[in-house]
């Protein structure tokens, strides 16, 4: 049975806080810490910096084909790098 929305429905609740969305993409959904295992070395979690691996994975994965080159200017402690090399892309 398919429920239907009234416009009463979508309105905020007004007897909790409207915090909104969390993110807007599915990829920090785990510590940096567990992210990082098995990839980076140790102290790559502690960068003051850091990328999540798993939002460079999907900038990559989304916005690129097998083969292609990825390019990190920054590079920092080479998260970018790291991904796309996993996700079989070249990286420079």
């Amino acid at each position: 049975m398919t429920e239907h929305l009234t416009p009463s429905d979508r309105e905020p609740r007004r007897d909790q806080p409207d915090l909104g969305p969390v993110s807007v993409w599915t990829t920090a959904q785990q510590v940096a810490r567990t992210q990082h295992a098995g990839r980076y070395v140790p102290d790559s979690s502690t960068h003051p910096a850091k990328m999540l691996p798993a939002i460079a994975r999907h900038v990559i994965t989304t916005f690129t084909r097998l083969g292609e080159l990825v390019g990190d200017p920054m590079c920092g402690i080479g998260t970018t790098l790291v991904e796309a090399v996993h996700a079989g892309r070249a990286a420079r």
